[in-house]
């Protein structure tokens, strides 16, 4: 595939946050899973700290935007692995799947953990 000399850069930088993604497990009594967790803000600008790297914020939306579309890859991946059938039900942003109706109601319940709880929210 060839790449914008523009633009090529964002694989590379994308790939460098990817390394050092954090993923979340959830145990349950069949056993558990993880499921990898999107690139923070916060993880973004201690990249940023750490690299020198001075990203645009078109960069940074791209950034969070591949990053939303590898977490749809990883969950397609592993549901086919797995046998699964729903892949698009996992590893959305919050109320993605319920179309923002319950994010308060869960804001109320999750607290901080929101982000965690909708990125795997089965309804």
């Amino acid at each position: 595939m060839d790449l914008d000399p523009l633009s090529s850069h964002l694989v590379d930088w994308f790939t460098d946050l990817n390394d050092a993604r954090k993923f979340c497990v959830i145990a349950g009594l069949g056993g558990g899973s993880s499921f990898p967790e999107p690139l923070s803000n916060l993880e973004i600008l201690s990249w940023v700290h750490l690299t020198g790297n001075r990203p645009t914020p078109w960069e940074i939306e791209t950034l969070k935007a591949m990053d939303r579309r590898w977490r749809v890859g990883y969950g397609e991946r592993k549901s086919h692995k797995s046998g699964g059938t729903a892949p698009a039900m996992q590893h959305q942003g919050v109320g993605e799947y319920c179309g923002g109706a319950k994010v308060e109601q869960c804001r109320k319940m999750f607290g901080a953990l929101l982000d965690r709880t909708c990125a795997t929210c089965p309804n």
